[in-house]
């Protein structure tokens, strides 16, 4: 009877978690805040492999401090590059997905 139930609850175990493989894997950093009020100067700098970028928008759910010591790893999967700076040291993007790797 015992190894009956080990044998169930050892399948319940592996099988009945979903699991998410992207999950603590880090593909970028969130390094530094800007707060100023001017046009396209607010956000989040993000460093993703060899490309610097800017998020003004946080997916609903994340919070991240505009207060930032140190880089912050993250999974961010990006949206379209928003259009709306012509004159900007960083492109800004739509972020479809955003999760703090700890």
């Amino acid at each position: 009877m015992k190894g009956i139930f080990l044998t169930f609850s050892l399948l319940i175990f592996l099988f009945g978690c979903k699991r998410d493989p992207i999950k603590n894997i880090a593909n970028a950093e969130v390094y530094k805040f800007n707060a100023e009020k001017c046009l396209c100067c607010w956000g989040w700098y993000v460093k993703k492999n060899d490309d610097t970028l800017k998020i003004d928008v946080l997916p609903n759910g994340v919070t991240i401090s505009t207060v930032i010591i140190k880089p912050i790893p993250v999974y961010i999967e990006l949206g379209e590059k928003k259009n709306n700076c012509l004159t900007i040291d960083y492109d800004y993007y739509l972020v479809n997905r955003l999760e703090i790797i700890k």
